[in-house]
């Protein structure tokens, strides 16, 4: 019997490697489901950083359940919805914030033909050709939002109205905690106590 057989025993099968792991059935199973349109992932149990979550049949949360799509004309309205409700928004943004190919974006934005506008600084936002009435500029505003929104997260150049506050609001994983706006800038966090 050779060393290694006597280490691990004889018969048992080759030598485990670093980075092997073993997983749980049910995890497994839960994405499956979900990448099939069968479950939906809900509320995690506990805390926002739990990786328990509740799970629900995709009825509960869709009655009708999920329309058939092409996947081009999926890209086409995800993209054309993110540019109503975030644009102008550059096409960095876009990319990085749906986890597309250079190439996926190319082709989402020659079928939506966006509308070029300076964003300042020499950078190019897209807007929707439909979407290019001017606003009144807002009154003063402030704003107290929560980890994790969409306003922050969503953009993959955030210096326009991160400043120099990132090292402070976004953990090593790239999340953002509670942040304080003032006229679209971030100017600080926020925290609630136990107290409340």
């Amino acid at each position: 019997m050779g060393a290694d057989e006597r280490r691990f025993g004889a018969g048992r099968g080759t030598r485990p490697q670093r980075y092997e792991g073993t997983q749980k059935v049910a995890s497994r199973l839960l994405l499956l489901l979900a990448a099939e349109g069968r479950v939906v992932r809900g509320r995690p149990r506990g805390s926002w950083t739990s990786h328990q979550c509740r799970w629900a049949p995709l009825p509960d949360w869709s009655p009708g359940g999920l329309a058939e799509l092409d996947t081009h004309e999926a890209e086409e309205e995800l993209a054309r919805r993110r540019l109503r409700a975030y644009g102008p928004a550059t096409a960095d943004d876009l990319r990085w914030w749906a986890g597309w190919t250079t190439t996926q974006v190319k082709r989402v934005l020659t079928a939506l033909k966006p509308v070029e506008v300076d964003l300042g600084g020499g950078t190019t936002g897209l807007l929707l050709p439909d979407d290019l009435e001017e606003t009144e500029p807002p009154e003063p505003w402030a704003a107290l939002l929560p980890a994790l929104d969409s306003t922050p997260m969503g953009r993959h150049e955030r210096d326009w109205f991160l400043g120099d506050h990132g090292p402070r609001l976004f953990d090593r994983a790239g999340n953002i905690g509670p942040s304080l706006w003032w006229d679209g800038r971030i100017v600080g966090g926020w925290a609630q106590d136990s107290g409340g």
